[in-house]
């Protein structure tokens, strides 16, 4: 079930960020007067083909990995007098280059149209308090402590966990230091530096919170939905039971006691929780069950409880009025660009991990996922997923729109095309680059699935 939601979300995402990308070349190519002969979503074999008044083959492909416009004179078409002025290779410069930047830029416009939605809807979040720092870690370093509540990065605010970490991430690539304001449950405003000695390690494939040494604050464990006849229910574990600690380890986060359980299939463990403000000693066995990686693992049969009152107290929302939206969605495209950029730009140099590199497989589950948390977070995903596409094909790279508009660059200064010999070269050198990406994409891909 889990991998037909990922692979549904993944195939819509990329259909709509696709349809998007291309439009954008179609709808320029079209204000410059080039005909253009066919509009497909994916590659090969057509599923669906229907041909539109304007003269255009409209197409769905099979492969929903991209897509692409077929315009008159790209290809051997017979140009003549009557056509010559519909043809893209009879444009100007400026012309071909407007139409080739045009999609990238509908990517651009897509993302801050999605930002701007959710600035207006309210993008919930939870607030970034602190749960733990780790010893010896950067944060620790900085004497950094659990509990604060992280106001600003660099100045800037940081009302949601989700704001938080792109601060960080640009505070990162930016400096070889962070400045972070927190508050204290006594409202006491701290200052703290933190000095960053190694950006290849902070910005490995870890998560950059976790490198910099600091845990966000998780919800105390309580037992939720008890599943009828099961081994909870067979032990007496109820609703609102707060689970303390199993086996006299005190348990802190969910992910604990899930691992606990699931290691010990078959084996009585004694868990100690509060009922009603009354500390109580529970034995539980239990059962043990295949996982879908065919490992054998422990179930209880419990679902996950947060109490209404914790949940609104670590809440925030990030929320603008309409005109003022408008403004934040534009700097937060731009900022995640500019993020994006100088991202790879590490990678390139080796400052930052190349397993950041994500392909479709990883991409889907992230689909998937934010499918299932709502389509605030869908639409969220489906932005940030848009600008990297954006900025990806504006890269210098032959195949790549950015590799046609450097080809016109080229062609302005030097007053002419060039051979036919240096496009070859061109061509060869932007295929294996992009099998190269591809194939590092689907290694760390399997890699995580694998790891």
């Amino acid at each position: 079930m889990e991998f037909v939601q990922n692979l549904l979300s993944f195939i819509v995402a990329i259909g709509i960020l696709v349809t998007v990308h291309e439009y954008g070349h179609f709808w320029v190519a079209r204000k410059m007067g080039v005909r253009v002969l066919r509009f497909s979503v994916g590659f090969g074999r057509p599923l669906f083909k229907r041909n539109g008044k304007d003269g255009t083959e409209y197409v769905i492909a099979a492969v929903p990995l991209g897509g692409y416009v077929r315009m008159l004179g790209e290809q051997d078409d017979e140009i003549t007098d009557e056509n010559r002025h519909q043809a893209f290779n009879h444009k100007s410069l400026r012309a071909k280059a407007a139409i080739v930047v045009a999609g990238p830029m509908a990517n651009f416009i897509f993302a801050i149209f999605a930002y701007w939605l959710m600035f207006v809807v309210g993008i919930p979040g939870q607030i970034p308090q602190i749960g733990e720092i780790i010893e010896q870690s950067t944060a620790d370093r900085a004497s950094m402590r659990a509990n604060e509540v992280i106001l600003r990065v660099n100045g800037n605010s940081t009302p949601t966990w989700s704001v938080t970490n792109s601060e960080l991430l640009d505070a990162v690539l930016s400096d070889d230091q962070i400045n972070i304001e927190t508050r204290t449950q006594g409202h006491t405003v701290r200052q703290y530096r933190l000095i960053v000695d190694n950006q290849t390690v902070l910005l490995d494939d870890n998560g950059l919170l976790q490198n910099l040494g600091i845990k966000a604050w998780q919800p105390p464990v309580w037992i939720g939905e008890v599943t009828p006849d099961s081994a909870a229910e067979q032990a007496g574990l109820r609703h609102g039971d707060r689970v303390l600690a199993v086996d006299g380890q005190p348990v802190k986060y969910w992910s604990d006691w899930v691992s606990y359980i699931s290691a010990r299939p078959d084996t009585p463990i004694e868990v100690e929780i509060r009922r009603d403000g009354v500390m109580q000693l529970v034995q539980v066995t239990p059962r043990a069950i295949i996982n879908e990686d065919g490992k054998l693992i422990g179930r209880i049969g419990v679902g996950r409880f947060i109490p209404e009152e914790v949940r609104q107290q670590h809440l925030s929302e990030v929320k603008y009025d309409p005109v003022p939206a408008f403004g934040h969605a534009l700097i937060k495209t731009w900022e995640f660009s500019a993020l994006t950029v100088r991202m790879l730009g590490r990678m390139i140099i080796g400052q930052a991990s190349h397993k950041n590199i994500s392909g479709p497989i990883t991409i889907a589950q992230y689909a998937g996922l934010a499918a299932s948390l709502g389509w605030l977070e869908y639409v969220r995903i489906l932005a940030i997923i848009s600008i990297s596409l954006g900025v990806l094909n504006l890269l210098p790279i032959p195949m790549l729109d950015g590799g046609h508009l450097l080809y016109y660059v080229i062609e302005s200064v030097r007053g002419g095309p060039l051979s036919d010999q240096a496009y070859a070269i061109g061509q060869q050198v932007g295929i294996i680059f992009l099998l190269l990406l591809m194939s590092l994409a689907f290694y760390n891909d399997f890699s995580r699935l694998l790891g």
